[in-house]
């Protein structure tokens, strides 16, 4: 309901819990919003994509599950990386000559040229364009 109505983050949701001595993680929250267990409905691998209503009591309704997880899919979730751009490919390979650390690879705004260059900040290494 704190989802549906209030439109609650996860993290005040796991705060109001704790408030009534309820400790869960983030992550648990997450499964509970997105389960259809609660909503009467059966989801497995073994059923192979296919959704069946289960013999079991119903804690939500279906109305307030699709609410709830339309407001979840509104987000963006997990883990957002950036594409790899092909003209520095080798900045996990490179190591620097001085640390050994890798080298960072980046794209210079005025010249758009790829350059490759050590991080650390001991090492006072001048970055080379890529040829």
């Amino acid at each position: 309901m704190w989802k549906a109505q209030e439109r609650l983050p996860n993290e005040q949701i796991r705060q109001r819990l704790l408030n009534l001595k309820v400790n869960y993680c983030l992550r648990r929250i997450a499964e509970i919003l997105t389960n259809p267990f609660y909503c009467g409905m059966m989801v497995h691998k073994a059923l192979e994509g296919e959704v069946l209503e289960g013999k079991h009591d119903k804690l939500i309704s279906k109305d307030l599950f699709l609410q709830v997880n339309g407001i979840l899919a509104e987000k963006k979730l997990g883990l957002q990386t950036k594409k790899e751009r092909p003209e520095i490919a080798l900045k996990r390979f490179m190591k620097c000559e001085v640390c050994n650390e890798p080298m960072r690879g980046y794209i210079a705004k005025d010249t758009d040229t790829p350059y490759y260059k050590c991080n650390t900040p001991v090492v006072s290494v001048i970055a080379t364009p890529i040829c």
